[in-house]
């Protein structure tokens, strides 16, 4: 960062972001909103500027901390490319759009994505507040009931059923609190929408619907989600599901208790494959029957459910187009995009900025919206994911040979292929029994392979440790870090805690490993880079700083644990000649055998007798 005078920023007319919203209304909205101020019609962050009288009243010779990025950018005559003036301006989110739950956000927003079941695990189990959340399934967006649900909002509480289903595990059953980040609160609903069209271009055509909002409840979770709730008491099962590599952490005492209207999701799933011609009057009497019962055998109607119990949501029968549509994300995400401006593959934007760059610079945005969002993320990056076997299938298809390949692969079945998926479930698949069933697998895996999170990428990756092997021989030493991000002060310091760094432990780090916890549960983005500088800092000064000795390669995956923290498991390649079995030879002599003890008590160290004076009384062992 550097710092400037106002007066002294190079070409800061090219700033000025007059056009670069789409409301006139914004720039006189900033007067209800402390983040910004505008000066000569630009826009500034408060956060950045120093003010001479200490008023937040931006002036020539107000002092501003500019990135090196857009110093470069701007010494050139070029528009920073995340400057407002490019407009990348998104505001600030407005009381009438803070802290909705989950289902008030379906009622209001103009799109809603197939990630909308949500299983939840009793807190004797497994504590939500202090795990990650994560996304299972391809995530498709439709829009709402078209033409009738665009233009006329809120959904009705049906509709909400169609959008949201429960899944609860627990040896007790459930108590309505523990479903707080459903509730749904009418005079909230009702705010956010007569904000967002007054200030949002993107609902001016959205009628708000009196009938819907009357039924809406006070303050309380919708009866009709919890009667089409699914009940299980297999906790074991759900355990099971979410191994670990360290215990769980404790759930919150009652020194620990806090009110906190955010209840992660443990987990979510898409089963929208087709369900376009399924009622939402079949799918609440169905689904009634069952819940009314507390049965947990399968349903047997197919149009419904499948026999693994998964339930289909209704739907367009068109998915939103996610290719160059500035709309999506915000039809999508209104109060994270509150005045329709900021819009991702924006075609008016003066510099172009590509997709997967505008998700990280909102991913890593100062107020940390977009990162705790409950479902962001997920949908930012299934579609990058299908962008990427979109554009890995359009190489494959472009060879020469694939002409070749296409006519064999029409002559394929429907039978053909479901007994094939029925053999490979039951590993009793043969790639020789039928040559084209195993050509169109092989193009598979050749588009997957690229696609991160994917099996077959997972395939590629032990085929690149293959190769090193046969190039390199066997590995020498294989090193599993897992970072007790909970216990780290710099953690907490990425998640946002203002914490002095060079003292040992800062009068603001939080002392409750609980809260620490749930600190690192809504800041992944946060703790991925702090994960991300601590294994490249150990990868520089261990691996290649020569703490192993001299190393000629390394190789290394990352996974997550049952909390949804982040680990690596590495393989290290050391430079000698000597093989297995000249090892085997060789460790029968005792000074040798003396040499390799020296050498593993070197770099394998355990001494914690630094800090035996320190208190550690509010802290859980590490395994």
């Amino acid at each position: 960062m550097k710092q400037f005078k106002l007066s002294e920023i190079p070409n800061i007319k090219l700033l000025t972001c007059t056009n670069a919203v789409s409301n006139k209304d914004h720039l006189n909205a900033l007067n209800t909103h402390s983040s910004y101020v505008s000066f000569n019609d630009i826009l500034l962050y408060i956060h950045d500027l120093t003010f001479e009288t200490g008023m937040k009243v931006a002036n020539e010779n107000t002092i501003g901390n500019i990135c090196h990025d857009c110093v470069s950018s701007l010494k050139k005559a070029k528009l920073p490319k995340f400057s407002a003036g490019n407009k990348m301006w998104i505001g600030d989110v407005p009381d009438e759009l803070k802290v909705l739950s989950i289902a008030e956000l379906k009622l209001i927003s103009v799109y809603r994505h197939s990630r909308c079941v949500a299983k939840f695990v009793t807190k004797k189990s497994r504590d939500p507040s202090t795990q990650q959340s994560k996304t299972q399934g391809n995530v498709i967006t439709f829009p709402q009931d078209v033409p009738e649900i665009v233009r006329k909002l809120p959904l009705s509480l049906n509709d909400l059923c169609d959008s949201i289903k429960i899944i609860f595990v627990g040896e007790n059953p459930p108590e309505k609190k523990e479903f707080a980040v459903f509730r749904v609160r009418k005079q909230k609903v009702l705010s956010a929408l007569k904000w967002l069209k007054k200030y949002n271009p993107f609902y001016e055509d959205v009628n708000i619907d009196m009938d819907n909002v009357g039924q809406l409840p006070e303050d309380d979770v919708p009866v009709s989600l919890l009667q089409t709730m699914h009940v299980t008491t297999d906790v074991q099962a759900a355990t099971t599901e979410r191994s670990s590599y360290v215990p769980d952490l404790p759930s919150a005492t009652s020194d620990d208790d806090e009110e906190d209207d955010s209840v992660p999701l443990l987990g979510s799933g898409v089963v929208d494959t087709d369900g376009t011609n399924v009622s939402a009057k079949d799918i609440n009497d169905h689904i009634l029957k069952l819940t009314s019962k507390f049965n947990k055998q399968s349903l047997n109607d197919p149009q419904t459910c499948t026999a693994n119990n998964e339930y289909y949501i209704r739907r367009g029968s068109k998915p939103v187009n996610e290719y160059y549509n500035p709309n999506l994300l915000m039809g999508l995400f209104p109060t994270l995009f509150p005045y329709g401006s900021g819009a991702v593959e924006d075609d008016t934007r003066p510099v172009k900025v590509a997709f997967k760059r505008h998700i990280q610079y909102l991913l890593t945005y100062q107020d940390r919206r977009f990162e705790r969002h409950y479902s962001f993320m997920f949908v930012a990056f299934n579609i990058l994911q299908k962008r990427n076997a979109c554009f890995q299938a359009r190489l494959l298809v472009s060879r020469p040979y694939f002409r070749q390949n296409a006519v064999q692969l029409q002559t394929l079945t429907a039978a053909e292929i479901q007994s094939a998926l029925a053999c490979i479930s039951q590993n009793k698949y043969s790639a020789k029994e039928n040559p084209r069933l195993n050509m169109l697998l092989n193009h598979i895996k050749t588009v997957g392979s690229h696609v991160m999170g994917s099996c077959q990428s997972r395939g590629s990756l032990r085929n690149e440790i293959h190769g090193l092997i046969y190039h390199s021989g066997l590995p020498d030493i294989f090193i599993t870090i897992n970072p007790a991000d909970i216990h780290s002060p710099v953690a907490m310091y990425f998640a946002g805690v203002n914490l002095d760094l060079d003292k040992i432990l800062d009068d603001n780090y939080p002392q409750s490993s609980y809260k620490r916890a749930q600190i690192c549960a809504k800041n992944p983005v946060a703790i991925a880079r702090f994960f991300h500088k601590l294994i490249s800092t150990i990868i520089e000064t261990t691996i290649k700083g020569g703490a192993l000795g001299p190393v000629i390669t390394y190789y290394g995956t990352i996974e997550n644990q049952g909390r949804g923290s982040l680990h690596i498991h590495m393989l290290v390649w050391l430079d000698h000649d000597l093989t297995p079995a000249l090892m085997r030879e060789k460790v029968n002599d005792v000074a040798f055998r003396q040499g390799l003890i020296e050498y593993l008590e070197d770099i394998i160290k355990e001494d914690f007798d630094d800090f035996k004076k320190l208190d550690s009384s509010s802290e859980e062992s590490i395994e």
